[in-house]
């Protein structure tokens, strides 16, 4: 059921400790994080030396990359992201910081305003979709890792690192489940047949 809405353009890049530590520091986040996706490139970044690496990956990969190719939540994010990119190349004549960690902008840009403006719809769009966005990556974490023989680990993970915010959401998205169907839920996050 869930197969119509895997990942098919999405890549996984796999990083050891040294080149995670590169990563996270160039990107400028949080050094805890295991895992990441990153819309604008369709890629999902995970650590490769962690007890939680495959449950990482059905969060990141599976999670992330199939509600950003399959949803119209996600393919709106992913648009959002490529006309930033856009401009910003504009601005500085290169892709050099298409991933957006670090773009600068002098407000006496001619594009300032424009990027500012693009910049704070999106920021308004993903606020306001965010608990599908990161929900469904949850969600699936949790449902993949049960189907797979990974409960217990999942378990230990959930009781140590997911922030209860992110577990009520998970517990709607099972109730919703549970009251209607997968297939209710996926319609509901606006996923494309």
């Amino acid at each position: 059921m869930l197969d119509h809405y895997l990942p098919e353009s999405s890549s996984l890049i796999i990083h050891s400790s040294d080149s995670w530590l590169r990563f996270i520091k160039h990107r400028k986040s949080n050094k805890n994080l295991d895992g990441t996706y990153l819309p604008r490139t369709l890629t999902a970044h995970l650590k490769e030396d962690t007890p939680y690496f495959e449950i990482n990956k059905f969060h990141e990969y599976y999670g992330h990359g199939g509600f950003c190719e399959h949803s119209q939540i996600g393919d709106r994010i992913v648009q959002y992201e490529l006309e930033l990119k856009e401009i910003e190349k504009q601005i500085i004549g290169s892709d050099k910081f298409q991933d957006n960690s670090s773009f600068k902008l002098s407000k006496n840009h001619q594009q300032f305003n424009q990027y500012v403006t693009l910049r704070k719809e999106f920021d308004n769009y993903f606020n306001q979709h965010h608990n599908y966005y990161e929900g469904y990556a949850y969600w699936l974490e949790k449902y993949f890792s049960l189907e797979s023989g990974l409960g217990e680990l999942y378990q230990i993970r959930e009781r140590t690192f997911i922030e209860p915010f992110y577990l009520q959401l998970v517990a709607s998205f099972n109730d919703f489940v549970k009251k209607n169907s997968i297939n209710a839920l996926l319609d509901k996050m606006g996923f494309l047949v």
